[in-house]
């Protein structure tokens, strides 16, 4: 009998193994060890994990996008792009990311749990200079990770 379930080394909103990290979905702390799921430093973000190689440098401005293509959170730090933070929860990011026709595609595919990490070129507003974008998966629930450079 084929089994249903999937083992994708996530528990308690942490990746299992050497190369996972921890992160702060409001200031951006990255950890090795987060004693609760609600940041111990800002007391305002959740604590997710992805790859060390994904997890956002310190100052970066990231969103957390759900499999819908749903914003879920955002860094403090997306304020100067996008305005208040807390009004980012829900909007459809491609409303707020302009790129090629494959960008809807690869933020789906980092929100269903890819380990697959990809650059993309994106805009902020349609006649916006250009900005690098790392996509990577996160979670736990699974989400993309999309960091702005």
């Amino acid at each position: 009998m084929t089994s249903l379930t999937r083992d994708t080394g996530l528990t308690q909103g942490r990746e299992q193994g050497p190369d996972a990290i921890r992160f702060c979905t409001h200031c951006g702390a990255v950890t090795d060890d987060a004693p609760r799921r609600v940041c111990t430093l800002c007391e305002w973000g959740v604590v997710l994990s992805c790859a060390r190689g994904a997890a956002p440098r310190p100052g970066a401005a990231f969103l957390i996008v759900t499999s819908d293509l749903r914003v879920s959170a955002a860094s403090a730090t997306t304020e100067p792009l996008f305005g208040d933070t807390d009004q980012l929860v829900g909007t459809v990011v491609l409303d707020l990311l302009h790129g090629d026709v494959t960008l809807p595609r690869q933020l789906a595919r980092a929100a269903m749990g890819s380990s697959r990490q990809v650059t993309a070129w994106v805009r902020t507003d349609e006649h916006g200079r250009p900005r690098k974008a790392r996509i990577a998966g996160c979670g736990d629930p699974p989400a993309a990770l999309v960091v702005l450079s």
